[in-house]
């Protein structure tokens, strides 16, 4: 039960009142299909007995004894058959009903009491033959019942197929009540796998969506409804924030976090003519075009963000972060192969880094406490790179000593009140 109710506090609040609402239909067609049974059963009951065969049956047995009664009078030798027809009335008048079902007649509990009175009178005749005038008695007293059992044979049809009418318009209403039912619970069933399917798509886009910066993130980049479906021409530019690990440590996560936003929207405005535009993780970007102009489209679009980017950093204090991009190109090769374009791109993208690095250095813009990018270089080359890293590092560390000073004393330049020498080019490392 915990288990369920927590399901059910997970879920939105529409969802919660459909499943309540299911589950009242469901309990009210419960019931309801329990009373139609009850009905139907009633019905079967009411029709399946002949009250008025009967009734009927016993004025029959009546007519009967007051024949034998008149042969015994007449002289006939008739005592016998009166006494065997007064034997089969006594022991029918035990079954004769009062009620069947719905259907109570209290005449017939009167009927049967004077015909009782009328059997012990005719056992008293056939005992000790009474005069004619008594024995005429008699004979009225039975023709009175044989009446009074007619009558109630017709009240009895009268009230058995009023009853069984008055029930099957019950029946037809609970069944009219009960396809109402279902038919709102259909309804609801079909709303609520209605809201299941959007729950559903709505989970899956949130698990291709980056929360932060609401752009796709690598699931997106699998899911085959964004992706081509045949072979085609693949551009992928790889989007690395220079600086960004030092924006997080000097000015705090929110910060970096309000930084990474304003680059999800310039992506989205400047690369709208590429096909994907995702967050790859902290601060990489990818964007993706597909087709015949892919690298051209490509091109356009991060030229666009570099000048985008540049003019939305300034405006917001953040005018020494850059950015470093690297592109990549090839044949479309499914999902698979959309990896090792990546991978390529990447490597560029570090390989550009590095070269603005050596360039700020040559320039005597590098910067002491820069932090930097964890290239690995192919293993020939990688020793004569950290070589010369090293040597421009050392070069660079007495011009930059007034500054790791400042910073010793717990001193921290904001955004927008960077010194005049920190431009973009000096702060495109990491």
């Amino acid at each position: 039960m915990g288990r369920l109710v927590r399901h059910l506090t997970g879920i939105g609040g529409l969802t919660r009142l459909l499943i309540v609402f299911t589950c009242l239909f469901a309990g009210l067609a419960i019931a309801m299909s329990q009373r139609i049974q009850a009905s139907q059963t009633q019905v079967i009951a009411i029709s399946g007995y002949n009250m008025e065969f009967a009734y009927t049956r016993t004025q029959v047995e009546i007519i009967k004894l007051q024949a034998a009664l008149l042969q015994s009078r007449l002289g006939d030798g008739g005592e016998d058959e009166a006494r065997l027809q007064l034997a089969i009335l006594a022991g029918r008048l035990t079954t004769v009903p009062s009620s069947v079902g719905g259907i109570v007649f209290p005449e017939a509990e009167k009927a049967k009491r004077d015909l009782s009175e009328s059997l012990k009178a005719t056992a008293r005749f056939l005992a000790d033959p009474l005069s004619e005038a008594e024995a005429l008695a008699a004979s009225e007293r039975l023709s009175a019942d044989a009446r009074a059992f007619t009558g109630l044979g017709a009240l009895a049809n009268t009230r058995q197929a009023g009853l069984v009418e008055r029930a099957q318009e019950r029946l037809q209403h609970d069944i009219a009540m009960l396809n109402l039912l279902l038919v709102h619970l259909v309804f609801v069933g079909l709303v609520l796998v209605a809201l299941v399917i959007a729950e559903r798509a709505r989970f899956a886009r949130a698990a291709e969506t980056d929360s932060l910066t609401g752009l796709g993130n690598r699931l997106h980049l699998k899911n085959p409804a964004y992706l081509p479906a045949a072979s085609a021409s693949t551009a992928v530019a790889v989007i690395d924030v220079d600086r960004f690990k030092q924006v997080n440590d000097r000015w705090g996560h929110a910060t970096g976090d309000d930084l990474l936003r304003l680059i999800a929207d310039v992506l989205r405005r400047e690369a709208s003519g590429c096909d994907l535009t995702l967050r790859l993780g902290g601060d990489e970007f990818l964007i993706v075009a597909f087709g015949p102009e892919a690298r051209a489209r490509l091109d356009a679009g991060c030229a666009g963000i570099e000048r985008g980017f540049l003019l939305e950093t300034r405006r917001h204090g953040f005018s020494g972060v850059g950015l470093s991009i690297g592109i990549a190109e090839g044949a479309w090769d499914g999902p698979q192969g959309i990896d090792a374009l990546i991978g390529r791109a990447d490597m560029a993208m570090y390989g550009e880094k590095n070269r603005r690095c050596v360039e700020a250095s040559a320039s005597g813009e590098m910067r002491a406490d820069a932090v930097m990018p964890s290239y690995r270089a192919p293993a020939p080359a990688r020793g004569r790179l950290l070589s010369l890293l090293r040597a421009i590092v050392s070069r660079s560390s007495a011009a930059d000593a007034p500054r790791r000073s400042a910073r010793s004393h717990g001193s921290s330049v904001a955004p927008g009140a960077m010194s005049p020498g920190a431009t973009e080019t000096d702060l495109t490392i990491a």
